[in-house]
């Protein structure tokens, strides 16, 4: 009410008729209520808005867990196809270290048979010479 007769006050100053200042006062007085907001109106609105953040926080977290839950579940799946994958790369490994034992104790067992080979040809040789020193020591040495 106070404004609008500070209205009507500055209106008539200006020259404005009675009717023409106390319509113009009527008019904005009744602006000015419908832009200004209650206490009422401002809690009511807090209360809505403060609704609204708990439920999107609420689906944030309900979409959080979901996308968590789906990354544990495709990190798991990846994990045991790394973990079958290092259990064959270990077999194989194993399965190489095994064929290169095996191959080195034939290797050795090859070589080993060469070593008796050239031991036996070697000792052959050895009586063969020794036998024919004997025969020849007995031919030319009187007994």
């Amino acid at each position: 009410m106070k404004t609008q007769l500070a209205i009507y006050a500055a209106l008539q100053e200006a020259g404005a008729s009675q009717a023409t200042a106390l319509d113009v006062a009527k008019a904005l007085e009744s602006d000015m209520t419908d832009v200004l907001a209650t206490k009422a109106d401002l809690r009511e609105h807090h209360w809505a808005t403060q609704a609204e953040v708990a439920a999107l926080r609420l689906a944030t977290q309900s979409e959080f867990r979901a996308v968590r839950e789906e990354m544990a579940t495709e990190f798991k799946a990846v994990r045991e196809e790394m973990q079958a994958g290092f259990r064959g790369m270990r077999e194989e490994m194993i399965a190489r270290f095994d064929l290169s034992d095996r191959l080195r104790d034939e290797r050795d067992a090859a070589r080993d048979m060469k070593l008796m080979f050239r031991l036996v040809a070697a000792v052959t040789a050895l009586f063969t010479t020794f036998g024919g020193i004997a025969i020849a020591v007995q031919r030319f040495v009187p007994a």
